[in-house]
């Protein structure tokens, strides 16, 4: 691949600076640091255009908070960082270096990756279950253990290296990296980027070397679909015998199984039959209860808040995508959802 230079001047324009507050502020325009950033905005775009072309950027000293997923009941360690300057500059970054990163990124590695999502992978992994019995008879369904605090700094960085000429800009990764000094921090706007370009070598390995007949990655969650489970298996050891490369190991929760009613493929939210899409259990109780909730206040002619309004909000696309009957039937029908929208 050839690598590409002349980034830095991009990066520290300031329009390119200004775009970024404006993306770095999505949602968090009520915020007190941010309020105080459009109030004189365009001093602080000088300003961090001034630290890094005079490379005296250095990262803020980070928060650590824990969160619970709603969806899955995961514990996060998030790390948070200042909106001023960290957050800005890391979107500054990325605005110039997605196309570079998105350039050789595998069709379908879909996690944080603009216009795709899990729709990309929801859609085509539903099409071929019902339309290639053949090539979808098994499944190998992996994940990569502790994804994200066993990334290897070193070799991140020389993979950047590969791909980047630009010695500013890799002053400007390098300073980020070394935020923490294992791994990539979660929670941050550079990191999901990375974690998603570290694995690109084991996407192109998969489907060019391995001719997986179709592959999809979710992060550090992999699909592998074939038509012979003793193909399966040797990919599978292929790929464990890669990722020791990568310093990453995969779970022992690994699966190769037959494709059928009885064994569904969990993934990127849904449970995906041959001829059906259903909502993943745990989703679904927690669908259940919003709409439980919110239901009994219209009976009761109680107020339905913002919050809950915009966590429908966010399950709905779960209830449309899927064939989900008996919520549809039992709870959605019996709620306002598009007026209860326009007053969110």
């Amino acid at each position: 691949m050839k690598r590409i230079g002349n980034l830095f001047e991009k990066i520290v324009s300031l329009d390119n600076i200004k775009l970024a507050i404006i993306e770095a502020s999505k949602n968090k325009r009520n915020r007190k640091e941010v309020k105080a950033v459009f109030e004189n905005i365009d001093f602080f775009v000088s300003q961090i255009q001034e630290m890094l072309i005079n490379k005296i950027f250095n990262n803020s000293e980070v928060i650590h908070r824990t969160r619970i997923e709603k969806l899955n009941g995961k514990v996060r360690d998030i790390t948070v960082l200042p909106f001023f300057p960290d957050q800005i500059i890391h979107h500054a970054l990325m605005r110039v270096l997605e196309p570079v990163m998105t350039r050789g990124m595998y069709y379908y590695c879909c996690a944080n990756v603009r216009g795709r999502g899990e729709k990309h992978i929801r859609v085509n992994l539903s099409y071929v279950l019902r339309h290639d019995l053949k090539h979808t008879k098994y499944c190998l369904k992996m994940d990569i253990k502790k994804y994200y605090p066993s990334i290897s700094i070193s070799l991140l960085k020389s993979k950047l290296r590969r791909v980047i000429k630009d010695n500013d800009v890799l002053w400007l990764l390098d300073t980020i990296i070394n935020i923490q000094e294992k791994g990539l921090p979660l929670g941050t706007y550079t990191s999901q980027w990375l974690a998603n370009f570290y694995l690109q070598d084991l996407d192109h390995y998969i489907k060019e070397k391995l001719r997986a007949s179709y592959y999809y990655r979710y992060a550090d969650d992999l699909v592998v679909l074939g038509s012979n489970k003793r193909k399966l298996k040797k990919i599978k050891d292929a790929i464990v015998e890669f990722l020791k490369y990568q310093a990453l190991t995969i779970k022992d929760t690994w699966r190769i199984f037959k494709v059928d009613e009885k064994n569904d493929i969990d993934f990127v939210g849904y449970r995906f039959f041959r001829k059906k899409i259903s909502i993943r259990k745990r989703i679904f109780k927690n669908i259940r209860r919003c709409l439980i909730r919110i239901r009994w206040k219209i009976d009761n002619h109680k107020r339905v808040i913002s919050h809950e309004i915009r966590r429908l909000a966010s399950y709905y696309g779960y209830i449309k995508n899927s064939d989900s009957y008996y919520i549809n039937s039992t709870y959605m029908k019996y709620i306002p959802f598009n007026i209860l929208k326009k007053s969110a």
